[in-house]
């Protein structure tokens, strides 16, 4: 049996509704000011109507929600965490963009094989 590959590997999953929850309150701000300040700025174009300030209130909110969950989920197609036994290490390489990965020696844990197991019996009760 080779030692070089991981046992196993887990990527997180994407939940949408938990992304758009958290970031609901820089949703809501960011509504509100660029309507108001963009929605001020065209006053000029169009004068003494409230199109304007509907208009980028709507992009707001809408393209906060949009650009949040596109990222997050880029962020989480690209994230594992692999664990290998053997090679004295547990690795991970995490999200988007990102070149380089990072690991856990496993020196630094006081029970590898416990810690191991461990992190295996969640992993598979997780699956079921």
């Amino acid at each position: 049996m080779a030692t070089d590959g991981p046992v196993f590997s887990v990527q997180p999953v994407f939940v949408g509704w938990i992304t758009l929850l958290v970031q609901l309150p820089f949703q809501l701000f960011f509504t509100l000011w660029a309507s108001l300040f963009f929605g001020g700025l065209s006053q000029t174009l169009v004068p003494g109507s409230r199109m304007p300030f509907i208009l980028f209130g709507a992009l707001a909110f809408f393209g906060v929600a949009v650009v949040a969950c596109f990222g997050k989920l880029l962020n989480y197609a690209r994230t594992e965490y692999r664990l290998f036994r053997r090679s004295a290490r547990i690795r991970s390489a995490l999200g988007f963009g990102n070149v380089s990965g990072s690991g856990i020696s496993v020196r630094d844990i006081r029970s590898p094989d416990e810690a191991f197991d461990k992190v295996k019996q969640l992993v598979d009760s997780c699956r079921e």
